[in-house]
């Protein structure tokens, strides 16, 4: 939060000295040469990258720049009507252009989250977890710390979706991601690959400590199955990376094989691997 503010403080200040520098080119040049497509770089840089009320800041010395610009270049009276009409119209005209930057990138923040997020529970989707994924890769190839990887399937989930319904089916899925999200560590990265199937990432995690937080994890999923009535159980794979991996599709493949042996062998417990 503290680096946010100090990042939009330096674009705000940068805003208003590209405002001030275009105010000075204004003057020097004369009424004669209009500057004032210039003034929109300021404003829609702060607008864009600070947010709505730093561009309101930036789009309101414009107009001041651009006023004192105008009266001395044109050599007329402070109390000139015709002045203030201008430079009142110039800051509404700044105020407008803040707004419609302000909405497109709410819409465009809006879209981005809503690629990366499963629409059903909330939870992280697959194109957000291998972006990720991939960041996480490229930590261990720097400084080698181990991470973990978990795929999780729900044994029976569609016996139980078509007995007790897809509404039901859909609440148990948002129930998991409800109890994994508020259990697990801020730099854990949960995600919903489609259907019942899920997986967890677990940065600097050995075998032992991964082994530990996914039984934790899957003790109070149970629990939740439990208290609701549902006849589902967890079938859990977990990969541990020492060495160097090919990608992160070979990741999750392994963590989804070491499910996937879990799921023959009887379901409802955990496996893991290291590699």
């Amino acid at each position: 939060m503290k680096n946010k503010r100090v990042y939009n403080a330096l674009i705000l200040s940068l805003g208003l000295l590209i405002a001030i520098l275009v105010g000075g080119a204004d003057y020097l040049t004369g009424y004669r040469l209009s500057f004032s497509i210039f003034y929109l770089i300021p404003i829609s840089l702060v607008t864009w990258k600070a947010g709505k009320y730093p561009g309101y800041i930036v789009a309101v010395a414009s107009a001041v720049t651009w006023y004192i610009a105008d009266l001395n270049a044109r050599g007329e009276s402070l109390y000139d009507v015709f002045l203030y009409w201008n430079a009142v119209s110039r800051l509404a005209f700044f105020f407008i252009i803040v707004i419609v930057i302000s909405k497109n990138k709410s819409g465009y923040s809006s879209e981005q989250a809503f690629a990366r997020t499963d629409p059903l529970t909330g939870a992280r989707n697959r194109r957000a977890f291998t972006e990720l994924l991939e960041k996480e890769i490229g930590r261990y190839q720097r400084f080698s710390h181990p991470f973990s990887v978990a795929y999780i399937d729900c044994d029976n989930f569609k016996a139980a979706n078509d007995t007790l319904g897809h509404r039901v089916g859909d609440l148990l899925l948002q129930e998991i991601v409800r109890t994994v999200q508020s259990s697990m560590r801020t730099m854990d990265v949960f995600a919903r690959l489609g259907g019942d199937e899920f997986v967890m990432l677990m940065p600097e995690t050995e075998e032992k400590a991964a082994g530990e937080a996914m039984q934790r994890m899957r003790d109070l999923l149970q629990k939740v199955m439990d208290e609701n009535g549902w006849p589902v159980t967890l079938s859990v794979g977990i990969s541990t990376f020492h060495n160097p991996v090919n990608s992160v599709e070979d990741v999750i493949e392994k963590a989804d094989t070491l499910m996937y042996s879990v799921k023959n062998s009887g379901k409802n417990r955990i496996v893991q691997g290291s590699f």
